[in-house]
């Protein structure tokens, strides 16, 4: 009986101790879950009160992973406070896709362009997807240019002379 009674015992431990790792893994996936969350929606408090003073924070899995979170909700006060803290623009650690592939599936070129300022800033090499994705943007805006010259140019063309006809001179 005590054979059996030890190992029911030892058996209750390593469930007891299965059930408090499955309670802290659970905690941890929440607390991941809530900075992503937060990240997709702009929520720069709890950010902050998430990830200031936070050691080794470019290395941070929850950082990086909340990079993406904010490069796929367009938020780019978010973006810019992470990349500030030192998250790289270009990190793949995660297993997700670079944040800039989220930037870009959304159409958010703002973040793509703030992806590829703060590489170049940063001295870290622009990926060729930040690179192929920031070269997508330039264009656009070379577009958008070309297209608000020639309205300016049709408008003006639409526009009536004005003619000035001399007064007589008042005696």
């Amino acid at each position: 009986h005590t054979h059996s009674g030890k190992r029911q015992m030892q058996f209750l431990k390593k469930l007891t101790q299965k059930f408090k790792d499955i309670q802290k893994n659970t905690a941890v996936a929440q607390t991941a879950s809530d900075i992503m969350d937060a990240a997709q929606k702009g929520d720069m408090a709890t950010l902050r009160d998430f990830f200031e003073g936070a050691p080794d924070i470019p290395q941070s899995s929850a950082a990086a992973y909340a990079l993406a979170a904010a490069c796929d909700g367009g938020q780019k006060s978010a973006a810019a406070y992470l990349l500030e803290m030192g998250v790289p623009a270009c990190t793949t650690r995660t297993g997700l896709q670079e944040p800039v592939a989220y930037a870009a599936k959304g159409g958010h070129s703002e973040i793509v362009t703030l992806l590829y300022a703060h590489a170049l800033k940063t001295g870290e090499t622009p990926s060729p997807l930040l690179q192929q994705e920031w070269h997508k943007v330039e264009q656009d805006m070379l577009k958008a240019e070309i297209r608000d010259a020639g309205t300016l140019k049709n408008n003006l063309r639409a526009m009536k002379p004005i003619s000035i006809r001399k007064a007589p001179l008042q005696n």
